[in-house]
Protein backbone atom coordinates (compact mmCIF):
# COMPACT_ATOMS: atom_id res chain seq x y z
CA UNK A 1 0.00 0.00 0.00
CA UNK A 2 1.52 3.39 -0.78
CA UNK A 3 1.03 6.20 1.78
CA UNK A 4 1.01 9.68 0.45
CA UNK A 5 3.13 11.98 2.65
CA UNK A 6 1.16 15.21 3.24
CA UNK A 7 1.79 18.68 1.93
CA UNK A 8 3.24 21.26 3.91
CA UNK A 9 1.36 23.56 1.46
CA UNK A 10 -1.76 24.91 2.10
CA UNK A 11 -3.99 26.13 -1.14
CA UNK A 12 -7.06 28.25 -0.56
CA UNK A 13 -9.16 28.50 -3.90
CA UNK A 14 -11.31 31.67 -4.48
CA UNK A 15 -13.48 32.90 -7.47
CA UNK A 16 -11.15 34.87 -9.42
CA UNK A 17 -7.96 32.94 -7.70
CA UNK A 18 -5.73 31.22 -4.93
CA UNK A 19 -3.64 31.61 -2.22
CA UNK A 20 -0.47 29.55 -0.99
CA UNK A 21 0.15 29.33 2.58
CA UNK A 22 3.34 27.45 4.61
CA UNK A 23 4.15 27.75 8.06
CA UNK A 24 7.76 28.66 7.14
CA UNK A 25 6.93 30.10 3.81
CA UNK A 26 5.66 33.48 2.97
CA UNK A 27 1.92 33.38 1.25
CA UNK A 28 1.47 33.58 -2.24
CA UNK A 29 -1.77 34.64 -4.17
CA UNK A 30 -2.50 34.23 -7.68
CA UNK A 31 -5.40 36.56 -8.64
CA UNK A 32 -6.84 35.94 -12.38
CA UNK A 33 -7.37 39.09 -14.08
CA UNK A 34 -8.59 40.17 -17.98
CA UNK A 35 -5.73 38.89 -19.77
CA UNK A 36 -3.20 37.02 -17.74
CA UNK A 37 -2.50 36.22 -13.83
CA UNK A 38 -0.87 38.69 -10.96
CA UNK A 39 1.07 37.01 -8.60
CA UNK A 40 1.49 38.85 -5.56
CA UNK A 41 4.07 37.76 -2.77
CA UNK A 42 8.14 38.45 -2.01
CA UNK A 43 10.10 39.09 -5.56
CA UNK A 44 12.38 36.25 -6.49
CA UNK A 45 15.76 36.05 -6.21
CA UNK A 46 18.43 33.48 -6.30
CA UNK A 47 21.30 34.16 -3.91
CA UNK A 48 24.57 34.59 -5.44
CA UNK A 49 28.55 35.14 -4.14
CA UNK A 50 27.60 38.54 -3.66
CA UNK A 51 23.79 38.81 -1.96
CA UNK A 52 23.79 40.53 1.30
CA UNK A 53 22.48 38.78 3.92
CA UNK A 54 20.82 39.80 7.13
CA UNK A 55 21.81 38.41 10.48
CA UNK A 56 18.48 35.96 10.25
CA UNK A 57 19.75 34.68 7.01
CA UNK A 58 17.39 36.74 4.43
CA UNK A 59 18.16 38.17 1.49
CA UNK A 60 18.03 42.16 1.95
CA UNK A 61 16.39 44.72 -0.42
CA UNK A 62 13.86 41.71 -0.82
CA UNK A 63 10.58 43.48 -1.68
CA UNK A 64 7.45 42.46 -2.82
CA UNK A 65 6.36 43.31 -6.25
CA UNK A 66 3.21 42.00 -8.35
CA UNK A 67 4.09 40.47 -11.60
CA UNK A 68 1.87 39.32 -14.75
CA UNK A 69 2.43 36.07 -16.69
CA UNK A 70 0.31 35.41 -19.95
CA UNK A 71 -3.29 32.78 -19.79
CA UNK A 72 -1.28 30.28 -21.79
CA UNK A 73 2.34 29.64 -20.21
CA UNK A 74 1.42 27.29 -17.00
CA UNK A 75 4.95 26.54 -16.87
CA UNK A 76 6.17 30.51 -16.32
CA UNK A 77 3.31 30.53 -13.69
CA UNK A 78 4.70 27.15 -11.45
CA UNK A 79 8.16 28.98 -12.14
CA UNK A 80 7.15 32.26 -10.69
CA UNK A 81 5.42 30.61 -7.85
CA UNK A 82 7.91 28.37 -6.77
CA UNK A 83 10.30 31.25 -7.04
CA UNK A 84 8.33 33.72 -4.69
CA UNK A 85 7.46 30.91 -2.25
CA UNK A 86 11.44 30.35 -1.90
CA UNK A 87 12.37 33.78 -1.42
CA UNK A 88 12.92 33.45 2.07
CA UNK A 89 14.64 30.24 2.19
CA UNK A 90 17.45 30.06 4.46
CA UNK A 91 21.03 29.24 4.03
CA UNK A 92 22.33 26.92 6.61
CA UNK A 93 24.13 28.41 9.35
CA UNK A 94 24.03 31.94 7.91
CA UNK A 95 26.52 30.85 5.16
CA UNK A 96 26.15 32.78 1.91
CA UNK A 97 27.35 30.99 -1.50
CA UNK A 98 24.10 28.30 -1.52
CA UNK A 99 22.49 29.50 -4.84
CA UNK A 100 22.76 25.79 -6.44
CA UNK A 101 20.91 24.19 -3.18
CA UNK A 102 18.68 27.02 -3.63
CA UNK A 103 18.28 26.21 -7.36
CA UNK A 104 17.73 22.71 -6.28
CA UNK A 105 15.16 23.32 -3.47
CA UNK A 106 13.25 25.62 -6.10
CA UNK A 107 13.02 22.83 -8.15
CA UNK A 108 11.72 20.53 -6.05
CA UNK A 109 9.25 23.11 -5.04
CA UNK A 110 8.37 22.89 -8.56
CA UNK A 111 7.28 19.52 -8.90
CA UNK A 112 5.53 19.84 -5.62
CA UNK A 113 2.91 22.81 -6.34
CA UNK A 114 2.94 22.04 -10.20
CA UNK A 115 0.26 19.54 -10.02
CA UNK A 116 -1.47 21.68 -7.58
CA UNK A 117 -1.07 25.06 -9.62
CA UNK A 118 -2.21 23.21 -12.67
CA UNK A 119 -6.00 22.04 -11.67
CA UNK A 120 -6.30 25.47 -10.14
CA UNK A 121 -5.00 27.47 -13.89
CA UNK A 122 -7.87 25.11 -15.66
CA UNK A 123 -10.18 26.22 -13.15
CA UNK A 124 -9.41 29.29 -13.55
CA UNK A 125 -9.12 30.03 -17.83
CA UNK A 126 -12.47 28.66 -18.22
CA UNK A 127 -13.29 31.88 -16.90
CA UNK A 128 -11.48 33.71 -19.09
CA UNK A 129 -12.49 35.72 -22.58
CA UNK A 130 -12.05 33.39 -25.53
CA UNK A 131 -11.00 35.75 -27.39
CA UNK A 132 -7.87 36.73 -25.52
CA UNK A 133 -7.44 32.83 -25.16
CA UNK A 134 -7.07 32.40 -28.69
CA UNK A 135 -5.25 35.15 -29.28
CA UNK A 136 -2.50 34.56 -26.61
CA UNK A 137 -2.59 30.62 -27.84
CA UNK A 138 -1.86 31.55 -31.29
CA UNK A 139 1.04 34.25 -30.62
CA UNK A 140 2.75 31.59 -28.29
CA UNK A 141 2.26 28.78 -30.63
CA UNK A 142 4.27 30.44 -33.12
CA UNK A 143 6.92 32.79 -30.97
CA UNK A 144 6.98 30.46 -27.85
CA UNK A 145 7.66 34.18 -25.86
CA UNK A 146 5.48 36.42 -23.71
CA UNK A 147 4.88 40.14 -25.08
CA UNK A 148 3.56 43.03 -22.68
CA UNK A 149 1.16 44.04 -25.45
CA UNK A 150 -0.77 40.50 -24.74
CA UNK A 151 -1.59 42.18 -21.63
CA UNK A 152 -3.22 45.00 -22.88
CA UNK A 153 -6.82 44.80 -22.99
CA UNK A 154 -7.49 47.46 -25.88
CA UNK A 155 -5.51 44.87 -28.32
CA UNK A 156 -8.57 42.60 -28.08
CA UNK A 157 -11.13 45.49 -28.30
CA UNK A 158 -9.90 45.34 -31.97
CA UNK A 159 -11.98 42.72 -33.50
CA UNK A 160 -10.33 42.50 -36.52
CA UNK A 161 -6.83 43.07 -35.32
CA UNK A 162 -7.48 39.82 -33.05
CA UNK A 163 -9.26 38.03 -35.85
CA UNK A 164 -5.71 38.23 -37.86
CA UNK A 165 -4.22 36.62 -35.27
CA UNK A 166 -5.82 33.81 -34.44
CA UNK A 167 -5.73 33.31 -38.64
CA UNK A 168 -2.63 34.50 -39.34
CA UNK A 169 0.78 33.01 -38.22
CA UNK A 170 2.75 36.36 -39.57
CA UNK A 171 0.40 38.26 -37.57
CA UNK A 172 0.95 36.20 -34.57
CA UNK A 173 4.96 36.70 -34.84
CA UNK A 174 4.08 40.25 -34.87
CA UNK A 175 2.95 40.87 -31.73
CA UNK A 176 6.43 40.13 -29.51
CA UNK A 177 8.55 42.66 -31.78
CA UNK A 178 6.03 45.46 -32.43
CA UNK A 179 7.24 46.59 -29.38
CA UNK A 180 10.91 46.22 -29.76
CA UNK A 181 10.16 47.86 -33.09
CA UNK A 182 8.67 51.60 -31.30
CA UNK A 183 12.04 51.31 -28.79
CA UNK A 184 14.21 51.30 -31.66
CA UNK A 185 12.45 54.11 -33.13
CA UNK A 186 12.96 55.80 -30.04
CA UNK A 187 16.86 54.93 -29.35
CA UNK A 188 17.28 55.99 -33.31
CA UNK A 189 15.86 59.05 -33.26
CA UNK A 190 17.50 59.78 -29.55
CA UNK A 191 20.68 58.86 -31.19
CA UNK A 192 19.45 61.83 -34.04
CA UNK A 193 18.47 64.17 -31.57
CA UNK A 194 21.84 63.98 -30.06
CA UNK A 195 23.97 64.45 -33.14
CA UNK A 196 26.23 65.71 -33.76
CA UNK A 197 27.89 65.31 -30.28
CA UNK A 198 30.20 62.99 -29.98
CA UNK A 199 29.06 59.52 -28.96
CA UNK A 200 30.47 56.30 -27.83
CA UNK A 201 30.45 53.67 -30.60
CA UNK A 202 28.36 51.62 -28.28
CA UNK A 203 25.30 53.91 -27.94
CA UNK A 204 23.14 51.29 -27.82
CA UNK A 205 23.18 51.96 -23.47
CA UNK A 206 21.44 55.70 -24.15
CA UNK A 207 18.72 55.84 -21.02
CA UNK A 208 15.70 56.68 -21.67
CA UNK A 209 13.07 57.60 -19.18
CA UNK A 210 10.05 57.59 -20.36
CA UNK A 211 9.08 55.98 -23.52
CA UNK A 212 7.52 58.30 -26.41
CA UNK A 213 4.81 56.20 -27.69
CA UNK A 214 1.88 54.43 -26.10
CA UNK A 215 -0.06 50.95 -26.30
CA UNK A 216 -2.62 53.11 -28.89
CA UNK A 217 0.56 54.00 -31.45
CA UNK A 218 1.59 50.21 -31.39
CA UNK A 219 -1.65 49.31 -31.53
CA UNK A 220 -1.95 51.30 -35.10
CA UNK A 221 0.84 49.91 -36.47
CA UNK A 222 -0.21 46.40 -36.09
CA UNK A 223 -3.91 47.21 -37.65
CA UNK A 224 -1.65 47.43 -40.27
CA UNK A 225 0.59 45.10 -40.11
CA UNK A 226 0.81 44.26 -43.63
CA UNK A 227 2.11 46.89 -44.45
CA UNK A 228 4.73 46.99 -41.63
CA UNK A 229 6.69 44.75 -43.30
CA UNK A 230 6.47 46.22 -46.75
CA UNK A 231 9.57 48.72 -47.61
CA UNK A 232 6.89 51.52 -48.40
CA UNK A 233 4.81 50.60 -45.46
CA UNK A 234 1.46 49.58 -48.03
CA UNK A 235 1.20 46.13 -48.40
CA UNK A 236 1.71 44.72 -51.95
CA UNK A 237 0.65 40.97 -53.65
CA UNK A 238 3.52 39.09 -53.55
CA UNK A 239 3.70 40.29 -49.45
CA UNK A 240 0.36 39.56 -48.39
CA UNK A 241 -0.09 36.28 -50.07
CA UNK A 242 3.35 35.68 -48.40
CA UNK A 243 2.45 36.51 -45.16
CA UNK A 244 -1.39 34.87 -45.34
CA UNK A 245 0.18 31.44 -46.34
CA UNK A 246 3.30 31.98 -44.22
CA UNK A 247 4.87 28.73 -43.72
CA UNK A 248 5.86 27.47 -40.26
CA UNK A 249 9.56 26.69 -39.02
CA UNK A 250 10.58 29.94 -40.24
CA UNK A 251 12.28 31.99 -37.62
CA UNK A 252 10.10 35.13 -36.34
CA UNK A 253 13.26 36.88 -35.90
CA UNK A 254 13.65 36.73 -39.49
CA UNK A 255 10.80 37.95 -40.20
CA UNK A 256 12.59 41.60 -39.07
CA UNK A 257 14.59 41.81 -42.70
CA UNK A 258 11.05 41.46 -44.62
CA UNK A 259 10.87 45.70 -45.09
CA UNK A 260 14.11 45.35 -46.11
CA UNK A 261 13.04 43.34 -49.53
CA UNK A 262 10.59 44.03 -51.98
CA UNK A 263 9.22 40.35 -52.72
CA UNK A 264 9.54 39.67 -56.03
CA UNK A 265 7.32 36.42 -56.15
CA UNK A 266 5.40 35.01 -53.37
CA UNK A 267 7.10 32.36 -51.77
CA UNK A 268 5.01 29.87 -49.55
CA UNK A 269 7.94 27.33 -48.67
CA UNK A 270 10.12 27.07 -45.78
CA UNK A 271 13.26 26.73 -47.11
CA UNK A 272 12.67 29.06 -50.36
CA UNK A 273 12.08 31.75 -47.62
CA UNK A 274 14.16 31.23 -44.51
CA UNK A 275 17.25 31.29 -47.24
CA UNK A 276 15.49 34.99 -48.64
CA UNK A 277 15.85 36.24 -45.49
CA UNK A 278 18.83 34.93 -44.32
CA UNK A 279 20.29 36.09 -47.30
CA UNK A 280 19.52 39.92 -46.16
CA UNK A 281 20.57 39.41 -42.57
CA UNK A 282 23.72 38.20 -43.25
CA UNK A 283 24.45 40.98 -45.42
CA UNK A 284 26.94 43.18 -44.35
CA UNK A 285 25.45 46.65 -43.09
CA UNK A 286 28.53 48.37 -45.27
CA UNK A 287 27.67 46.34 -48.21
CA UNK A 288 27.81 49.30 -50.92
CA UNK A 289 31.42 48.09 -52.58
CA UNK A 290 29.42 44.71 -53.59
CA UNK A 291 25.96 44.19 -54.82
CA UNK A 292 24.69 41.23 -53.23
CA UNK A 293 23.24 38.35 -55.40
CA UNK A 294 19.94 39.01 -54.16
CA UNK A 295 18.09 38.07 -57.25
CA UNK A 296 19.62 34.79 -56.83
CA UNK A 297 18.20 34.71 -53.62
CA UNK A 298 14.55 35.50 -54.66
CA UNK A 299 14.07 32.77 -56.99
CA UNK A 300 15.73 30.04 -56.07
CA UNK A 301 13.47 26.97 -55.45
CA UNK A 302 13.74 24.23 -53.13
CA UNK A 303 15.19 21.44 -55.07
CA UNK A 304 17.82 24.38 -56.13
CA UNK A 305 19.21 25.29 -52.31
CA UNK A 306 18.94 21.67 -51.35
CA UNK A 307 21.38 20.52 -53.91
CA UNK A 308 23.46 23.39 -53.51
CA UNK A 309 23.78 22.93 -49.98
CA UNK A 310 24.69 19.26 -50.93
CA UNK A 311 27.75 20.61 -53.17
CA UNK A 312 28.46 22.32 -50.18
CA UNK A 313 28.74 19.79 -48.17
CA UNK A 314 31.13 17.79 -50.04
CA UNK A 315 33.12 20.60 -50.28
CA UNK A 316 33.22 21.20 -46.47
CA UNK A 317 33.39 17.42 -45.81
CA UNK A 318 30.82 17.68 -42.90
CA UNK A 319 26.79 17.81 -43.28
CA UNK A 320 24.85 20.74 -43.97
CA UNK A 321 20.57 19.90 -43.18
CA UNK A 322 18.50 22.12 -45.04
CA UNK A 323 15.69 21.86 -42.66
CA UNK A 324 18.63 23.42 -39.98
CA UNK A 325 18.05 27.37 -40.27
CA UNK A 326 22.12 27.11 -38.91
CA UNK A 327 22.94 25.03 -41.61
CA UNK A 328 20.76 27.09 -44.01
CA UNK A 329 22.61 30.48 -42.63
CA UNK A 330 26.40 28.89 -43.17
CA UNK A 331 25.25 28.15 -46.88
CA UNK A 332 23.99 31.39 -47.47
CA UNK A 333 27.29 33.02 -45.80
CA UNK A 334 29.59 31.21 -47.97
CA UNK A 335 27.56 32.32 -51.15
CA UNK A 336 27.68 35.77 -50.10
CA UNK A 337 31.54 35.74 -49.54
CA UNK A 338 31.84 35.81 -53.54
CA UNK A 339 32.98 39.42 -54.64
CA UNK A 340 32.32 39.40 -57.89
CA UNK A 341 28.78 41.09 -59.62
CA UNK A 342 26.04 37.61 -60.30
CA UNK A 343 23.40 38.38 -61.93
CA UNK A 344 22.57 34.55 -62.86
CA UNK A 345 20.60 31.44 -60.60
CA UNK A 346 21.55 29.96 -57.51
CA UNK A 347 23.13 26.66 -58.98
CA UNK A 348 25.65 28.96 -61.45
CA UNK A 349 26.20 31.31 -57.89
CA UNK A 350 27.58 27.93 -56.02
CA UNK A 351 29.57 26.45 -58.54
CA UNK A 352 31.57 30.20 -58.79
CA UNK A 353 31.54 30.12 -55.06
CA UNK A 354 33.08 26.95 -54.58
CA UNK A 355 35.51 27.52 -57.87
CA UNK A 356 36.28 30.96 -55.92
CA UNK A 357 37.43 29.48 -52.29
CA UNK A 358 39.26 26.91 -53.92
CA UNK A 359 41.26 29.17 -56.42
CA UNK A 360 45.13 30.02 -55.70
CA UNK A 361 46.27 33.28 -55.43
CA UNK A 362 42.99 35.00 -54.07
CA UNK A 363 44.67 35.51 -50.62
CA UNK A 364 47.21 37.77 -52.74
CA UNK A 365 44.45 39.66 -54.22
CA UNK A 366 42.62 40.61 -51.09
CA UNK A 367 45.85 42.62 -49.78
CA UNK A 368 46.04 44.06 -52.85
CA UNK A 369 42.40 45.52 -53.17
CA UNK A 370 42.74 46.25 -48.77
CA UNK A 371 46.06 48.52 -50.13
CA UNK A 372 44.94 50.00 -53.54
CA UNK A 373 40.54 50.63 -52.90
CA UNK A 374 40.74 50.96 -48.96
CA UNK A 375 43.83 52.70 -48.82
CA UNK A 376 45.22 49.89 -45.80
CA UNK A 377 48.52 48.08 -44.74
CA UNK A 378 49.33 45.15 -42.69
CA UNK A 379 49.60 47.38 -40.14
CA UNK A 380 46.10 48.82 -40.03
CA UNK A 381 44.64 48.07 -36.78
CA UNK A 382 41.44 46.31 -36.54
CA UNK A 383 38.89 47.80 -33.85
CA UNK A 384 38.32 46.87 -30.73
CA UNK A 385 35.29 45.37 -29.02
CA UNK A 386 33.10 47.25 -27.03
CA UNK A 387 34.19 45.13 -23.57
CA UNK A 388 37.37 44.04 -22.55
CA UNK A 389 39.20 41.06 -24.72
CA UNK A 390 38.56 37.75 -23.39
CA UNK A 391 40.91 35.95 -21.01
CA UNK A 392 40.48 32.59 -22.16
CA UNK A 393 43.69 30.17 -23.07
CA UNK A 394 43.44 30.11 -26.75
CA UNK A 395 42.19 33.06 -28.03
CA UNK A 396 44.01 35.40 -29.36
CA UNK A 397 42.06 38.62 -31.08
CA UNK A 398 43.35 39.75 -34.42
CA UNK A 399 44.45 42.74 -33.81
CA UNK A 400 45.58 43.97 -37.21
CA UNK A 401 45.43 43.66 -41.28
CA UNK A 402 48.28 41.52 -41.31
CA UNK A 403 46.79 39.12 -38.28
CA UNK A 404 43.35 39.09 -40.40
CA UNK A 405 45.54 38.37 -43.56
CA UNK A 406 47.94 35.94 -41.67
CA UNK A 407 44.93 33.98 -40.56
CA UNK A 408 43.74 33.44 -43.96
CA UNK A 409 46.47 32.09 -45.51
CA UNK A 410 46.89 29.75 -42.58
CA UNK A 411 43.29 28.65 -42.09
CA UNK A 412 42.90 28.60 -46.22
CA UNK A 413 39.75 29.90 -45.93
CA UNK A 414 38.22 33.11 -46.95
CA UNK A 415 38.97 35.46 -43.44
CA UNK A 416 41.24 37.62 -44.90
CA UNK A 417 38.16 39.65 -46.63
CA UNK A 418 36.49 40.75 -43.42
CA UNK A 419 39.75 42.60 -42.57
CA UNK A 420 38.12 45.92 -44.16
CA UNK A 421 35.07 45.39 -41.86
CA UNK A 422 37.30 44.58 -38.83
CA UNK A 423 38.90 47.36 -38.93
CA UNK A 424 35.92 49.62 -39.65
CA UNK A 425 34.51 48.26 -36.20
CA UNK A 426 31.62 46.23 -37.92
CA UNK A 427 33.28 42.53 -36.57
CA UNK A 428 35.34 41.13 -34.39
CA UNK A 429 37.48 38.60 -35.80
CA UNK A 430 39.80 35.67 -33.65
CA UNK A 431 41.93 32.92 -33.51
CA UNK A 432 41.40 30.07 -31.24
CA UNK A 433 43.42 26.90 -30.27
CA UNK A 434 42.04 23.98 -28.53
CA UNK A 435 42.40 20.03 -27.93
CA UNK A 436 45.15 20.49 -31.05
CA UNK A 437 42.85 22.21 -33.24
CA UNK A 438 42.69 25.52 -34.82
CA UNK A 439 39.39 28.20 -35.72
CA UNK A 440 38.57 31.18 -36.73
CA UNK A 441 35.70 33.37 -35.16
CA UNK A 442 33.99 36.06 -36.69
CA UNK A 443 31.68 37.99 -33.93
CA UNK A 444 29.11 40.72 -35.54
CA UNK A 445 28.59 44.22 -33.25
CA UNK A 446 25.85 42.59 -31.27
CA UNK A 447 28.07 40.34 -29.89
CA UNK A 448 26.30 37.41 -32.31
CA UNK A 449 28.81 34.19 -33.54
CA UNK A 450 28.06 34.93 -37.01
CA UNK A 451 30.84 32.00 -38.27
CA UNK A 452 33.19 29.65 -36.30
CA UNK A 453 35.56 27.83 -39.13
CA UNK A 454 38.23 25.50 -38.65
CA UNK A 455 40.77 25.05 -41.97
CA UNK A 456 39.16 24.93 -45.01
CA UNK A 457 36.12 26.52 -43.38
CA UNK A 458 35.58 22.87 -41.72
CA UNK A 459 34.41 22.19 -38.20
CA UNK A 460 36.28 20.41 -35.23
CA UNK A 461 36.38 20.32 -31.74
CA UNK A 462 37.85 24.30 -31.75
CA UNK A 463 35.03 25.46 -33.70
CA UNK A 464 32.82 24.05 -31.08
CA UNK A 465 35.03 25.51 -27.94
CA UNK A 466 35.08 28.86 -29.25
CA UNK A 467 31.50 29.10 -30.08
CA UNK A 468 30.68 28.02 -26.48
CA UNK A 469 33.08 30.41 -24.88
CA UNK A 470 33.08 33.41 -27.09
CA UNK A 471 29.33 33.29 -26.90
CA UNK A 472 29.24 33.70 -23.23
CA UNK A 473 31.83 37.07 -23.44
CA UNK A 474 29.97 38.26 -25.90
CA UNK A 475 27.07 38.43 -24.54
CA UNK A 476 27.87 41.26 -22.51
CA UNK A 477 27.71 43.64 -25.53
CA UNK A 478 26.20 46.99 -24.86
CA UNK A 479 23.96 46.21 -28.07
CA UNK A 480 23.78 42.61 -27.61
CA UNK A 481 20.21 41.02 -29.21
CA UNK A 482 19.63 44.65 -31.26
CA UNK A 483 20.21 43.08 -34.61
CA UNK A 484 17.54 42.31 -35.79
CA UNK A 485 15.38 44.74 -33.86
CA UNK A 486 17.53 47.89 -35.91
CA UNK A 487 17.42 46.18 -39.45
CA UNK A 488 13.39 46.58 -38.63
CA UNK A 489 13.33 50.02 -39.31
Amino acid sequence: MQVTKPSKYCFVERRDGFRIEALDRPPISVDLCETGFRVHGHAARQLTLFDDIAQDGTPLHDEPEPLDTNLIQYRRLVDVVAKRVMSRWKPPDGKIGFWRVQKWAIKNTRQALGGRIHGQWKRLIERTDPTVLAVQKAVFAVTFREADLLHSPLLYQDRYVAQDIVRYRAAAALVPIVEDLYDSRQRREERERMQPMELDQDDALLDYDEPSYSVQDILGSLSNWQGMCSPTGTRYRSLSRTLMQLPGGVPCRLLYHLPAIRLERPITNRLELSTLLLSKAETPDEAGYFTPPMRAFHHATHEQIRDGMQQLSNQLGRRLNHRRTADVGTFVRYLLDYPEDHRGDLPTLVRKSIRWHNAAGWHDRQEWELEVELGMDRSTPTRQPPIPLPNVPGVQFLSNVGDVLSEGNRMQHCIGGYAGRAVLGHCFLFHVDHAGESASVEIDQTGRIRQACGPKNQSNQATKYATRVLATWAGGFPNAGRRYVDSFI
